[in-house]
């Protein structure tokens, strides 16, 4: 049994990844594996679908599609293999917060599970009874505020809760302006058109935006690689004079991102030299000759 579980709110999806978890496993020991969906892993995901657990349990394996690159690696025939022949023993959860989680006809068969962000009257309902559980005061105004104040993510609005009950036992919009931070959105795929866009002035903003929440750099990485090549690639099947039906299912991506990406076709970057470089810094930070954050943050002063 195969779900693919995705959504932009990663509390979410997980709560409900955990929810589908338990509804198959109620009262049975299964044995649970979590996997990151990248290029060194991809040989032991393959391997943990078709092996049996050794004490005949049954298999929870979850997939973290975290640097979105479902659409990469279901070109991979063994992976495509072992998702569409595993054991009916296994049950399988592809997690991704790419709300436009693309998937081909051949895992039709899948079970498809998209979360959608909270409305503002159920978030309204989560604060009041997260404020009502610290015994806390606030006012409807003041929740009103802290919702546009802060974006529309779970575990972010949470985390914030959980830092003004310290403060005391009543929130105002004063001590929300001193206290919580000012949130931007993390959204990877824009940081990653800042740089194709040379938008240096939003780009740092954005980046250094991560250091401060502590995001995981790599999967920028993972997305500008697979973002570059995907350009490079169209640019060579445009000259071949291929139309963008043909190159939509040559990629086995959709159309719409086909063209998305013919914008960025004559931008001014050496995509072949960058690729290089990108891979020989992904190379050394696995190997453990570079500082992974340094290092990073040398190559796109650099770019």
């Amino acid at each position: 049994m195969v779900y693919i579980v995705h959504g932009q709110d990663e509390y979410l999806v997980r709560k409900n990844i955990e929810q589908l978890i338990k509804k198959n496993h109620k009262k049975e020991n299964y044995d649970y594996n979590l996997y990151e969906l990248q290029e060194d892993t991809i040989v032991n995901i393959i391997n943990e679908i078709q092996i049996m657990s050794i004490f005949e349990e049954n298999k929870v394996i979850v997939i973290n599609d975290s640097s979105n690159l479902w659409q990469k690696y279901i070109k991979e025939k063994k992976f495509v293999n072992a998702l569409l022949n595993h054991n009916q023993k296994t049950m399988i959860i592809i997690k991704s917060l790419n709300v436009d989680f693309k998937i081909s006809r051949e895992f039709q068969q899948f079970n498809i599970i998209k979360i959608k962000n909270y409305t503002k009257s159920q978030l309204l309902l989560l604060i009041n009874k997260v404020c009502n559980s610290f015994k806390v005061n606030i006012t409807q105004e003041v929740t009103n505020f802290l919702l546009e104040y802060l974006p529309n993510d779970v575990s972010i609005i949470l985390n914030e809760l959980s830092k003004l009950r310290l403060i005391g036992k009543k929130i105002t919009s004063d001590i929300i302006i001193e206290v919580v931070p000012k949130y931007f959105e993390t959204n990877i795929f824009k940081t990653v058109e800042y740089i194709l866009k040379k938008d240096y002035n939003n780009f740092w903003t954005q980046y250094n935006y991560y250091n401060v929440i502590n995001y995981d750099k790599i999967k920028l990485i993972n997305i500008l690689v697979y973002q570059l090549e995907l350009i490079r690639d169209i640019k060579i099947l445009v000259k071949q004079k291929k139309s963008n039906e043909d190159i939509s299912n040559i990629l086995n991506i959709s159309k719409f991102q086909v063209k998305i990406l013919e914008q960025y076709l004559n931008i001014n970057l050496n995509i072949n030299n960058i690729l290089l470089k990108l891979y020989e810094l992904d190379y050394n930070i696995k190997k453990g000759k570079f500082n992974k954050n340094i290092a990073i943050d040398l190559f796109f002063l650099n770019i």
